[in-house]
Formats: C-alpha cells, structure tokens, sequence
C-alpha cells in the first residue's frame, strides 16, 4: 500500500449465528469473528421515509489488507470512533468485498449503515 497511516480506524468484524433462545424459537446472534484495521471513506447519506417515519442511510468504503476470509452473507462490520467522548458505535451491513487492482494485497468493502430501524441491532 506504501502510505502509512492510512488504516486509522480499528474496525470489528461480527459473524451471525443461529442459536435457540429459552423459547426454543431460533435467533440469529451476532458474534465476534475478527478485528483488523482500515481507513474509512464516507460516501454519502441520504434520508427516507416508510410508513410515517424517517430513516437515514450512510454509505461508506472500508479500504483494508486483503482478505479472503468475509462473506457478506454471514459478516457485517462493527466501528468504534474513539475520537469522541463517549465513543460512538456504528455497524455496518457489508457488500462483497473487491480487490481493485487484483494484486491481492488490499481490497476495499462497500457498506450501508441505516438508522431508525432495528437492522443496526440484529
């Protein structure tokens, strides 16, 4: 990559699970998997609405060293910002991971984060 300092952001990866609860009914769980570091490029935000309330939506990059190992479908991308007091947290529902140069040695992960709903917490 050859510019030092670029993967500021310390980064999270959680994988789902399905476990049964004290009901026996099966849940999806979200459980650590992996931790890595990457620079984080915001894209944009928008806002919507459904059903008489309003959402935002953030798109974002996650430029890291590559990786073979994630999987969209299983993974998604918990960030601590610790520049801030408390530190924020935000997760992140993850696109296939791409290696733009095809070298193999840093890819970059596209990723929406929505809040207002209940697609931050399961």
């Amino acid at each position: 990559m050859g510019q030092a300092g670029k993967l500021n952001r310390q980064i999270f990866i959680e994988q789902t699970t399905q476990a049964k609860d004290t009901f026996q009914n099966v849940q999806n769980q979200w459980l650590p998997f992996d931790e890595d570091r990457a620079e984080f490029q915001a894209l944009g935000a928008d806002s919507f609405q459904t059903n008489w309330k309003r959402y935002g939506e953030t798109t974002a990059r996650f430029r890291l060293r590559f990786r073979q190992d994630i999987d969209p479908a299983i993974h998604r991308i918990v960030m601590y910002d610790d520049r801030f007091s408390p530190p924020t947290v935000s997760v992140w529902k993850i696109s296939p991971p791409y290696d733009l140069k095809g070298k193999q040695r840093e890819m970059f992960i596209e990723a929406s984060e929505i809040k207002g709903t209940d697609a931050d917490v399961n």
